[in-house]
């Protein structure tokens, strides 16, 4: 495109002659069409407020051409469009031109939202923070997990207690979803089968799993009000990962249980029905202590620092498993993975951040080296990476691409939060509808909320 046009489009020119100045206004509008038709999304929301005939233009591109749907699918990553809108068939589809024309039933809002809020995550550069708190009684002890899922908030308590906290953009309503007899250590929340036919019905069963220091799993079914407990391991539970309907869960001394893959079916009655069982036997130490699941992978460590992938969670019990693959021995046991696509972020326990972008390299980075804090705990969603430090201060990172990822200076954060706290337990990163929401758990009896909004 004309360098001309694009800057006048961008409605930034600096005009050096008369000329320059009516470069397109004075062409037809088919070919003012054509012209538009070319932009990315941020630049169409901006030539809208131009004049009256190229809001027109981009109003018929919403209206008849699916345009925030194109935006969606050629600017943004597979994996953040499925972790924003929760559609796995995108993720699974082999055709995605099949795909597109199935999800093209959605609103054209729909899309335009889904858009609008990938590019939210940029409001924690420049806009300002509000930040307000959700108390808890003293007797439910520190908050110890942290997930937001659709804005609600899950936190897991040193008393067992699971709650939810839902409409966190309000006024803050709040559920005791179930009760270990002992700490929560973990927290994982997934939708069932979300489709493009379910979104239009209104159909979004959400499930949370949480796992304990009483060697238990709890499944919940938010919207049907059923939950079940698992109880598969003989020592305590440290680690559960979801990924669609099917979880994973990690603890000590497994060796006779293995690494097992679980279903969630819900249709009649809720239950956990054991997919598969993965043989621990042969390896250095069976206390595994974090877990991630994605589509047929799993990730785990254990208490030596080995980084652990199993793959084959897609086979049924009879299937031999396949043998675990060491993809990483780090110089301290990992109590943290983030594993999204094939790219991984775990955290160690002598304060490394490795990061992975194939599963096949890892790069470390001290995290005391860059910013001479002891990291206690990470989350990462779409583009936002949180870490969590001792001292009470959370770093806010963007890592809109592979390179950002990799090469990831750990000395800017984009944002930085201090909680006058001495610890992080845990922290979580969502959207309200407005902007980034951070949820923070420290010592003290209460979560704080930090959204950044225009």
């Amino acid at each position: 495109m004309d360098p001309t046009i694009t800057l006048m489009l961008h409605g930034a020119a600096e005009k050096t002659n008369a000329k320059d100045e009516v470069t397109i206004m004075v062409l037809a509008k088919e070919i003012q069409v054509l012209i538009l038709s070319k932009l990315d999304g941020l630049s169409l929301a901006r030539v809208q407020k131009v004049c009256r005939l190229w809001y027109d233009i981009v109003d018929d591109f919403e209206k008849y051409f699916h345009v925030w749907l194109r935006c969606c699918l050629t600017e943004i990553s597979i994996c953040d469009l499925v972790e924003i809108t929760g559609l796995l068939e995108i993720d699974e589809s082999d055709d995605l031109l099949v795909t597109a024309d199935n999800l093209k039933k959605l609103p054209t809002i729909f899309w335009r939202e889904v858009y609008a809020e990938y590019h939210r995550n940029d409001f924690i550069k420049n806009k300002a923070r509000k930040m307000n708190k959700i108390e808890y009684p003293n007797c439910y002890g520190m908050v110890t997990a942290l997930k937001l899922k659709d804005n609600v908030l899950f936190s897991g308590h040193e008393d067992g207690r699971v709650i939810s906290w839902e409409n966190i953009d309000g006024c803050v309503r709040n559920t005791t979803c179930h009760q270990h007899q002992r700490m929560v250590t973990d927290l994982a929340v997934t939708r069932a089968d979300l489709t493009v036919n379910h979104l239009l019905l209104g159909i979004n069963n959400t499930f949370v799993i949480s796992s304990s220091k009483d060697s238990s799993l709890i499944l919940n079914d938010i919207t049907g009000g059923q939950s079940t407990k698992i109880s598969y391991f003989s020592k305590q539970v440290n680690s559960v990962s979801c990924s669609g309907l099917t979880f994973v869960a990690a603890a000590n001394c497994s060796f006779l249980q293995g690494h097992p893959v679980w279903d969630i079916d819900y249709h009649k009655e809720l239950n956990a029905r054991l997919r598969c069982r993965q043989d621990l036997a042969g390896q250095e130490s069976t206390n595994i202590l974090a877990v991630a699941l994605q589509r047929n992978k799993v990730l785990a460590s254990d208490d030596i620092g080995n980084l652990l992938l199993y793959k084959g969670t897609g086979q049924d019990q009879k299937s031999k498993q396949d043998q675990p693959i060491i993809l990483s021995v780090f110089g301290a046991a990992v109590k943290s993975i983030l594993f999204r696509d094939d790219k991984v972020v775990c955290l160690t326990d002598d304060g490394m951040l490795c990061v992975s972008l194939d599963l096949k390299e890892f790069k470390q980075h001290s995290v005391y080296e860059a910013i001479n804090v002891i990291p206690e705990c990470i989350a990462w969603r779409v583009n936002i990476l949180v870490i969590g430090a001792k001292t009470g201060k959370v770093f806010l990172y963007l890592v809109k691409g592979d390179s950002d990822l990799l090469h990831l200076d750990l000395s800017i954060p984009v944002a930085i939060y201090d909680t006058d706290s001495e610890h992080v337990n845990s922290v979580a990163i969502g959207d309200d509808g407005n902007g980034p929401v951070l949820a923070i758990a420290t010592e003290h009896s209460f979560i704080t909320l930090v959204r950044w909004t225009r």
